[in-house]
């Protein structure tokens, strides 16, 4: 059964795709629908009907252009995006009981991830009510990628959630910019002037940064293609922490810093390069942008500094200009790309991953390092071996948990050489809780590797 919110805008509206939504539809041709896809489920309040959600599902489409818009080419052959001011969303439902209702929230969730969007055709959101003697008590949501990003995810969550609870029963505001006035905005010549800065920093930076962290090792196939260690440590987000605060700087600038120096390690370089994930949502216009904002960035750090405290200050840097260059039309990058590479006469590959989902938890600045070294015992590894097969080589994902954060790094043997990513992840913990309880007493390099190849005393 199926019923259906109805929406009304205040416009209808038509432009170009934005750049961010131009890197999308080329991965539309490129990848499977659940790596184009975003979506959750979110649990309803006691004693709401099926018309008051369908009300509250409608107040939120109304106010955020990018769920009711469509993505087509025109007559020339370029994608556009058309908003519809007016118009209905399906809104699915499923039969559940007490104990399953979660359950088949999740399933309800899989299957629509796991379904393409008709872009031409159909609106880029669904929805699906899980049902409990006939009450709404779970509400699912699936997205294209070309309308929604992870943060603006999680502002749709919030306008329905505020909507279902009545607490903004008449709907969100609609956002200050849109993703049509975006798609204007990058065509203007401010955006030009984005654009052509965010290039010629792109260029600088392929020119010069290593064609790979980790060219392929000599010795041929290790068996396991790929291994991936997830740990959870309060002493490594509590030394992060700490070190932020001694240094000014971000805990996720610490933790690339820690990561900066075991890549310098392994690969011997005096140069290390990242690709990144940049959230671009610095101003208050973009934090309350619904759309897709996230680019690629790419981050050169130089890893030849005497101490921990100039490899945080160069890793600080480096980032900084880099988010300041993570706007830029991608069609435009890869055809500098290919450029450069033709100059350089060899392929560029950005091997290495840092991708922070997590806002770190803030030290306790009263800690003791007794306590710090104490945390240490509280740490867990779980190592598995897995089947993918991407351009970075070596990765560190960092994810937010109700129990902390979650440290998963994935390697491939093929290309880095050392014990794996269980011993990588633990010689980055304690490179922070040693420069924590004696700073400036290593050397950053020489020390996570010895560190990772457990030759040093504890």
């Amino acid at each position: 059964m199926s019923r259906a919110a109805e929406f009304t805008g205040a416009r209808d509206a038509s432009a170009p795709l934005t750049w961010t939504q131009h890197q999308t539809w080329k991965n539309l041709q490129l990848f499977e629908p659940q790596h184009t896809n975003v979506g959750w489920y979110q649990p309803l309040p006691v004693g709401l009907t099926m018309g008051d959600l369908c009300q509250a599902v409608g107040h939120v489409m109304g106010a955020f252009e990018a769920l009711r818009t469509r993505y087509a080419l025109d007559a020339a052959g370029s994608p556009r995006q058309t908003v519809d001011m007016r118009g209905r969303v399906a809104m699915d439902t499923c039969a559940s009981s007490d104990a399953l209702a979660e359950s088949d929230a999740r399933k309800v969730l899989s299957g629509f991830i796991g379904r393409g969007f008709e872009h031409e055709r159909d609106l880029p959101v669904r929805f699906a009510a899980v049902l409990v003697d006939e009450a709404p008590v779970y509400l699912v949501v699936a997205a294209s990628h070309l309308s929604l990003d992870g943060f603006a995810c999680g502002l749709v969550k919030e306008a329905l959630d505020e909507s279902v609870s009545r607490a903004r029963p008449e709907g969100p505001a609609a956002p200050r910019l849109q993703p049509v006035d975006r798609a204007r905005l990058e065509s203007s010549p401010d955006g030009a002037l984005q654009n052509n800065t965010s290039l010629a920093y792109w260029k600088r930076t392929l020119e010069t940064c290593p064609a790979a962290n980790f060219p392929k090792a000599d010795q041929g196939g290790t068996g396991t293609r790929w291994s991936r260690s997830v740990m959870r440590s309060p002493a490594l987000e509590q030394a992060a922490g700490l070190l932020a605060a001694t240094h000014k700087v971000s805990p996720s600038a610490v933790l690339q810093a820690g990561v900066s120096a075991l890549v310098g390690a392994l690969s011997g370089n005096e140069n290390c390069v990242f690709s990144e994930v940049v959230s671009n949502r610095a101003s208050i216009a973009d934090k309350t942008y619904v759309g897709d904002l996230a680019q690629g960035a790419v981050v050169l750090v130089r890893t030849t500094g005497t101490t921990f405290a100039e490899l945080v200050r160069d890793t600080w840097l480096a980032r900084i200009t880099a988010y300041a260059n993570s706007r830029y039309h991608p069609l435009e990058l890869d055809d500098l790309w290919a450029d450069v590479e033709r100059v350089r006469g060899e392929k560029i590959l950005l091997d290495c991953l840092y991708n922070d989902m997590a806002t770190t938890q803030q030290a306790r600045p009263s800690l003791a390092e007794s306590e710090l070294r104490a945390m240490v015992g509280e740490t867990t590894v779980r190592s598995e071996p897995i089947s993918v097969d991407t351009d970075a080589k070596l990765s560190l994902h960092l994810y937010g948990t109700p129990g902390g954060v979650d440290f998963a790094m994935r390697v491939d043997p093929d290309y880095v050489a050392g014990p794996g990513p269980e011993r990588f992840l633990r010689a980055l913990e304690s490179l922070l809780v040693e420069e924590v309880e004696s700073p400036g007493r290593h050397r950053p390099i020489q020390r996570v590797a010895e560190l990772a190849e457990g030759s040093a005393a504890a």
